[in-house]
């Protein structure tokens, strides 16, 4: 007699592999590479994926065998699905379960068979991936561990196929818009198994979504009660439930609220083909209900305990109810009619519009009120409180209540005023002394660079003495250490007052870099010092950084490593760290082998003011500026300065940059800058474009430029300057910025406009408007650099240096080029007499043309005057074009001063002045 849970079983696996629709199907090229993969591993010449039907075996694939079924009375498979694991015969002539069977005595004689057998997720073995042969074989452990991997891969893909056609048979639109929904969603067909469910339904029940389906809603949540199951019927039978607030039970005994509704979906055939399940769960809004209820007393108690006050409207009754204190806030108890009728009466007058603002975001659906403002006490007093309000909706979303709590912050306001006013008079008192000592800095500079000028002429007389000569030399060095301090101090107020902005253009770091190997060299050499630039291979032609600002940086630390260090090497590297596409971060590292700092003095050396103490001295040790200003400008940049040192082997600063890459059409694919090997390279070739409308101005320039080799071209107003540049290739273009017609500043914009070439050409500033918010212009009209036009011949190279690749300050000639060039002395001359002539010579009324001419000018006059040496009357002339381009008046003292000094100036000279 047949087991009857034999029969269950048996009947249960053969419902299981009909659900696959894989009986009696063409074949498929999954299925094929499976056996083919078999029957290589195992090196058989047959292999099969069998499925066991009722009273067959059908052959889904099949490799060395023309049959596509065999009576399952006979087939091995049969024995194999009985197993959970490898079923294997090595030699069926000897195993008395198959020596007489007709597939091992027949034709196709089969001697060897091992067969895996194909166990889906619900456990059932529905058939086997088998491997066949027709000589007695032992199949090794390797080759039936990689049948059975070749097994589960199959099941799986069985199980993906299954599923797709049940998704299929649902309807693809319903399952997409099931499995996509926010909402929690699921789809079941008439047997109440899983079809499709959104991410929602798996996270509130759960549940895998993955595993579930095909899986009974039952079994995935046992939890169902009958009366539950009896509502999913009668939705199957076409009803729709609804229900909110219902209370599921879960297995692990919580109570889970949810507002629900099931519907049934319908078939092709506009049958039932399941249902479908929406919930919300509405458990933590129930717990909020229940909690609120039961500490409504524990708050009325605690807000007489805090000096807080509450209240509460009912819009739809149009009442109010509220806390006992809240008479304390107003002086009074306030009426229902008066705050359902205007409300804003109760609010201190300078804070109406702020909470009627924030009133009106949460009524738009904002965030809840939550702002610190005043009530008005019936005395006419402010009173400080800190308010929460917020409205309480219902389902459809009308507004049902208003509650609010408002709590006394009158001492702590009291306070946060009383700190805020000390604030504001520390900032004022910290304003006021970055703002003097920024003047004081700025009027430091005219005495500084007047000595300068008058000892950088006297070091190139030949008539002075060696003793005579060291002076000048010291004070000419002195000059240099100042107006590097005042620079400093400018740099640190401009930081503290926030008012330091970088000014990003396309650089090539590595001939940065180089060109600074080239600025130092003659330091190094006159200390016999080893320096050396190492740049990494892989850096990038062009980066985006504040170029004046990275070697303002670089040659500070630069500079001090070759300070104080007597003897050995200084390095400046470029690293790449990290590299892409895009970006680069890059790390610049100075390392000396100088005396090194003391470790307790590390932490101090980036201090405003602060000096490394050490027992040697070193002449321009400066004040402990510079160092400060390096770190803010690093920071500014986005990296952070550090530093090591051993006072036995020297110190290291440096600072990592992310900076975008440049790609441009000249750039190679791999930059490689080596340091330059002639350390005097020269200015010559080089073509320069000079753009002023002063005749005087072209000659000086050339007079200082010509003998180092330049070539300059002349254009004397901007449209000139503009078919200039696009006419010729110029290393550099110096441009002037008050002219007449189109200005410096309108050219400049013109010119890079013209893209190419010209978008990148170096273009500086000649002028003597040198007040910060002008500078800021000449940038923002795409300058790269400024230079006073009073500035000394050397500060004028200094400035060309910068932005002509390979030139050193070695080229610059040690004879005085000025002093020799009669023809333009005699011109200077010539135009001073007529600028005396012009302001001792008074028009009957002086107009705004007079004004105009006077101080264009004065302008000019600034700019050449001071070039040539004569830095007092550059001083007064500019003073005078500042004075009446600020108060559009003449100043009578000024004129007489221009005028006694432009005398003076002539007598010298030898020319007369009437």
């Amino acid at each position: 007699m047949t087991d009857p849970n034999d029969m269950s079983a048996e009947t249960s696996r053969l419902e299981e592999l009909s659900a696959f629709n894989l009986l009696d199907t063409p074949p498929e090229p999954f299925f094929d590479k499976i056996t083919r993969s078999a029957a290589a591993i195992c090196d058989v010449p047959i292999s099969l994926i069998s499925l066991v039907d009722r009273d067959r075996q059908w052959f889904k694939s099949t490799v060395g065998l023309n049959a596509g079924e065999t009576p399952r009375d006979v087939a091995f498979c049969s024995h194999a699905i009985e197993g959970k694991t490898h079923f294997l015969v090595e030699d069926a002539t000897k195993d008395p379960r198959f020596n007489e069977n007709p597939l091992v005595t027949g034709e196709l004689g089969i001697r060897s068979y091992a067969g895996m057998p194909l166990i889906t997720r619900k456990g059932h073995a529905i058939g086997t991936l088998c491997v066949i042969h027709t000589k007695p074989v032992r199949f090794t452990k390797s080759q039936l561990d990689q049948l059975k991997v070749l097994a589960e891969i199959l099941v799986e893909h069985m199980e993906e196929r299954r599923r797709w056609f049940q998704l299929q048979s649902a309807g693809a639109r319903l399952v997409n818009f099931i499995t996509q929904s926010p909402s929690a969603m699921a789809l079941l067909d008439k047997e109440m198994r899983y079809l499709a469910l959104s991410p929602r339904w798996a996270a509130d029940y759960g549940l895998n979504a993955y595993e579930v389906i095909g899986k009974s809603h039952y079994d995935a949540l046992p939890e169902v009660s009958e009366q539950e199951k009896e509502v999913n019927n009668r939705c199957l039978n076409g009803a729709i439930e609804r229900q909110r607030n219902y209370k599921f039970m879960r297995a692990d005994g919580r109570a889970q609220y949810l507002n629900f509704e099931i519907r049934p979906w319908y078939d092709d055939d506009q049958k039932v083909g399941g249902i479908v399940i929406y919930t919300e769960d509405v458990t933590r809004e129930q717990e909020m209900i229940s909690s609120l209820k039961a500490s409504e007393v524990r708050l009325r108690q605690s807000l007489l305990l805090s000096g807080s006050a509450a209240w509460e409207v009912d819009v739809q009754r149009q009442t109010i109810h509220y806390s006992a204190n809240l008479a304390d806030f107003l002086g009074r108890p306030p009426q229902g009619e008066e705050v359902l009728s205007d409300i804003w009466r109760f609010i201190y007058k300078d804070d109406v519009q702020a909470v009627k603002k924030a009133w009106n975001l949460h009524r738009a659906g904002g965030p809840p009120v939550n702002l610190d403002h005043r009530f008005l006490h019936a005395e006419g007093h402010p009173v400080w409180v800190r308010s929460t309000v917020e409205i309480q909706r219902d389902e459809q979303g009308t507004p049902i209540r208003i509650i609010g709590m408002s709590h006394d912050i009158s001492e702590s306001k009291g306070i946060e005023i009383a700190l805020e006013k000390a604030y504001q008079v520390a900032q004022a008192a910290d304003d006021a002394k970055t703002t003097f000592l920024a003047t004081i800095s700025h009027e430091i500079k005219t005495p500084i660079h007047n000595i300068g000028g008058f000892a950088e002429i006297l070091k190139e007389s030949k008539n002075l003495s060696s003793t005579e000569r060291h002076h000048v030399d010291l004070i000419f060095r002195s000059c240099e250490m100042l107006e590097s301090l005042v620079g400093d101090v400018l740099d640190v107020t401009t930081m503290q007052a926030k008012g330091m902005t970088l000014r990003p253009a396309i650089v090539d770091v590595g001939q940065l870099a180089k060109d600074l190997e080239n600025l130092f060299a003659s330091k190094a050499n006159e200390k016999d010092l080893d320096f050396t630039v190492n740049i990494a291979g892989g850096l990038a032609g062009n980066h985006i950084v504040d170029r004046t600002r990275l070697q303002q940086v670089l040659s500070n630390l630069v500079g001090n490593a070759l300070k104080f260090t007597d003897c050995g090497s200084v390095r400046l590297s470029v690293d790449t760290l990290v590299n892409d596409e895009a970006r680069q971060t890059l790390r610049f590292k100075v390392e000396d082998t100088g005396e090194g700092i003391p470790s307790n003095q590390l932490q101090h050396i980036f201090k405003e003011f602060h000096q490394v103490e050490r027992e040697s001295t070193t002449l321009a040790a400066g004040v402990g500026l510079g160092l400060s200003v390096c770190r803010g400008l690093v920071e500014l940049m986005g990296g952070q300065l550090q530093v090591t040192s051993s006072e036995t082997e020297g110190t290291t600063f440096w600072f990592d940059l992310d900076l975008e890459i440049v790609q441009t059409a000249q750039q190679s694919e791999e930059v490689k800058v080596e340091p330059s090997k002639d350390k005097a390279a020269s200015f010559s070739g080089r073509r320069v474009l000079l753009v002023d409308d002063l005749e005087l101005n072209h000659e000086l320039i050339r007079t200082i430029l010509s003998p180092l080799g330049c070539v300059i071209d002349s254009a004397f107003d901007g449209p000139s300057a503009i078919r200039a540049s696009q006419n010729a290739n110029y290393d550099i273009i110096l441009m002037d910025i008050r002219m007449q017609g189109m200005d410096g500043i309108a050219a400049t914009k013109a010119i890079r406009d013209l893209g190419g070439n010209l978008a990148d050409v170096p273009i500086i500033a000649l002028t003597a408007n040198v007040i910060s918010s002008q500078i800021d212009t000449y940038f923002d009209a795409g300058m790269n650099d400024v230079v006073e036009k009073s500035a000394s011949r050397k500060g004028l190279l200094k400035t060309i240096i910068r932005w002509l690749p390979n030139a050193s300050e070695q080229t610059i000639p040690e004879t005085d080029s000025v002093e020799k060039d009669k023809d333009l002395l005699d011109g200077f001359y010539y135009q001073l007499h007529a600028f005396v002539q012009d302001l001792t010579i008074k028009p009957k009324v002086e107009d705004q043309m007079y004004l105009l001419s006077v101080q264009t000018a004065c302008h000019q006059m600034s700019g050449i005057s001071g070039a040539l040496g004569f830095a007092d009357l550059a001083a007064l002339t500019g003073d005078l074009d500042k004075k009446i381009s600020e108060d559009g008046e003449l100043s009578q003292t000024m004129v007489e001063a221009c005028v006694k000094a432009s005398k003076e100036i002539l007598e010298r000279s030898k020319i007369g002045v009437k």
